[in-house]
């Protein structure tokens, strides 16, 4: 996914819901879908500092990747409403969905 999009850092992380097996939703950004994120460690926290923002790579109604800043956790997401964003992701264009394609998020994986 990193070889297909950069990170930007991204203020305001609203923390909605912690689930098991290391699922979270949150929000990252204003404006931004509430997305729904593993953490490859399925820790039952929320790393800290999370909610002064993440560096975040990818595409919005695709997912993408965050990086939290100063704990160095890693989280896959994508909008937890993942049909909801069907229509943004036809729109997106070809380029969007071909570079989305190729980080492995034209598809629900998470």
């Amino acid at each position: 996914m990193l070889k297909v999009y950069e990170f930007g850092f991204r203020s305001h992380v609203q923390k909605s819901n912690l689930h098991g097996r290391g699922v979270r939703l949150l929000t990252v950004g204003d404006g931004a879908p509430r997305m729904s994120a593993r953490e490859p460690l399925f820790s039952d926290r929320w790393p800290r500092g999370i909610e002064h923002g993440v560096w975040f790579a990818g595409d919005d109604p695709f997912g993408g990747v965050i990086l939290v800043p100063g704990t160095g956790e890693l989280m896959c997401m994508q909008p937890a409403t993942w049909l909801a964003h069907d229509r943004e992701r036809l729109q997106a264009g070809p380029e969007r969905q071909n570079r989305a394609e190729r980080a492995g998020l034209a598809r629900k994986s998470i």
